[in-house]
């Protein structure tokens, strides 16, 4: 296995360089969500209220489903104006999505889904679109609560996770490829056998994470593996190692 590479090389060098090949506004998505946590709760309030009317303009004009549910409702946009008349719109259920198929994809040229689902953990799975454009946003904003935990870019991170293990080598190699240069490795919580677990708790204590993110259960049998394999507190760095688990939501 290679090295890790030095954290302050990916996060300053590498990180923003490809971010700017992938065209994206990933960096200035974090800048301004670092600058305006420290805004006061009126200005908060103010920049929420605002960009609200905007998605609700736009989903208005190139939803279907939205516009159409707004006028069954009786419903403009001018008259949300607080968390009030916010929950005049009706909830959406996953009986919504499923019903509504392609009216409740966006029509805006300018915008592009992505086909998404969930996995089904629940019942049975739920299939819809993702905004691609939002991905840097939601990853930035995951990249502000680390640092709060102290991890930043580049900090070395293992991510126990699910992943089918049989994906095609060209898939395979460009994550691979992308993962060592973000200082990440990933490991299959679909390939949780003793075997497996081992060789797992090896390559961690020789990567030597700042961070282990993952599914709760996963997680915690891993830890436990880890003890067991090796010298547990050969497995995390010498600085205090974090810890975000979570489950999918339902």
């Amino acid at each position: 296995m290679l090295p890790p590479l030095y954290p302050p090389l990916v996060r300053n060098v590498i990180y923003p360089a490809y971010r700017g090949l992938r065209g994206d506004r990933l960096i200035s998505y974090l800048e301004e969500l670092e600058r305006n946590q420290w805004l006061s709760p009126e200005e908060i309030e103010e920049i929420r209220w605002r960009r609200v009317e905007q998605y609700l303009r736009q989903i208005t004009v190139h939803v279907p489903y939205y516009r159409e549910l707004f006028e069954r409702e009786g419903l403009r946009v001018e008259d949300i104006q607080s968390p009030g008349d916010f929950r005049k719109i009706p909830f959406l259920t996953k009986e919504d999505v499923r019903g509504a198929k392609d009216r409740i994809v966006t029509k805006d040229p300018m915008r592009r889904g992505a086909p998404s689902n969930t996995g089904g953990s629940t019942g049975e799975p739920l299939y819809f679109h993702t905004d691609v454009a939002s991905g840097p946003l939601r990853r930035a904003n995951a990249l502000r609560g680390m640092r709060w935990a102290g991890i930043d870019i580049g900090d070395r991170q293992a991510v126990v996770w699910g992943f089918h293990l049989d994906r095609p080598f060209r898939e395979r190699f460009a994550a691979a490829v992308k993962d060592y240069f973000n200082n990440i490795r990933y490991v299959s919580s679909f390939d949780m056998s003793d075997e497996a677990m081992e060789r797992y708790a090896r390559m961690m204590a020789s990567f030597k994470p700042d961070l282990i993110l993952g599914y709760p259960s996963a997680v915690a049998r891993f830890s436990s593996n880890a003890f067991t394999v090796c010298d547990g507190s050969s497995v995390i760095s010498s600085r205090p190692a974090g810890n975000f688990v979570g489950v999918a939501p339902s």
